[in-house]
């Protein structure tokens, strides 16, 4: 299958697959992982051999939460954006925000408790103007990818209802890892045979619109994926997510005047906030 990777598609298809320019520091990330989880079991191992060695889902959740504590703390994420950053420019425009806590995923072969099945991102409280953008730690195959259903952000979303998440709660350690206390499935199922993996190595970026159906029940890969998603979106589109959940990484030279001028004059920023 041939995949999109032309920026001027991404409105037609809301994905775009692309090598990264700068690899760097995703390939530094890796290696930084290999070498906590020495760490923790006492032995070298590969990410991808990473079920092998630990098959016990408590054992997984505590490493899993260890390993995406530390992203979060080193913030990590921020150099694969900076270091390419005419390529998200390219998507985003000049002015671009970035997620303070991206997502840390490690999906397990046979494990269906590691992913949270199909669904949209915007019935998560995200916005259209939102992209995620997927950055692989191993390489993913077709059985181990994310699947999407084509074009389905310029479609009538499908109809969802809520379900409760078994054992997840607001703010437990399996909430903070990315799995939704309370999940949105789609209601009618018959759109499942329609879904289309894209599977992409370490070095390369997935980047696609909140507003596409996508996921993954259970891994049928024989390696385990480690990903990190993180969301991108301007700073003048509204969101429903709470404040400081992004921060400020790429601005324009008139967003930077701008910047300038309400720090000058603060309380010009006052009467347009009211305004607004």
């Amino acid at each position: 299958m041939n995949y999109n990777r032309d920026v001027e598609k991404f409105e037609i298809e809301g994905y775009l697959l692309h090598s990264l320019e700068d690899k760097e520091d995703v390939f530094a990330v890796r290696d930084i992982f290999k070498g906590e989880l020495k760490k923790i079991l006492g032995k070298e191992i590969e990410l991808e051999d990473y079920h092998n060695h630990v098959k016990d889902d408590d054992q997984h959740q505590k490493i899993h939460y260890k390993l995406y504590k530390y992203l979060l703390t080193n913030q990590n994420h921020i150099a694969f954006f900076t270091k390419n950053q005419k390529f998200f420019e390219s998507i985003m425009g000049l002015d671009v925000d970035i997620q303070i806590e991206p997502k840390f995923r490690i999906s397990r072969p046979g494990k269906p408790q590691d992913n949270i099945g199909y669904h949209y991102d915007l019935d998560y409280g995200n916005s259209p103007y939102e992209v995620s953008c997927m950055i692989n730690l191993t390489d993913v195959d077709e059985g181990g990818a994310v699947r999407f259903l084509s074009r389905s952000h310029a479609q009538p979303k499908l109809k969802t209802h809520p379900v409760e998440s078994v054992g997840v709660e607001k703010g437990s350690i399996k909430h903070q890892l990315g799995v939704p206390y309370l999940l949105q499935r789609v209601v009618d199922e018959s759109y499942k045979s329609e879904m289309f993996p894209i599977p992409f190595n370490v070095g390369e970026v997935l980047c696609f619109d909140l507003g596409i159906l996508h996921g993954l029940e259970v891994s049928n890969s024989e390696t385990t994926r480690f990903s990190i998603d993180c969301r991108l979106k301007s700073p003048l589109a509204n969101s429903g997510v709470r404040q400081g959940y992004y921060k400020s990484l790429f601005r324009s030279p008139l967003a930077k005047a701008a910047a300038r001028f309400y720090e000058a004059n603060p309380d010009a920023l006052e009467e347009d906030r009211s305004v607004g």
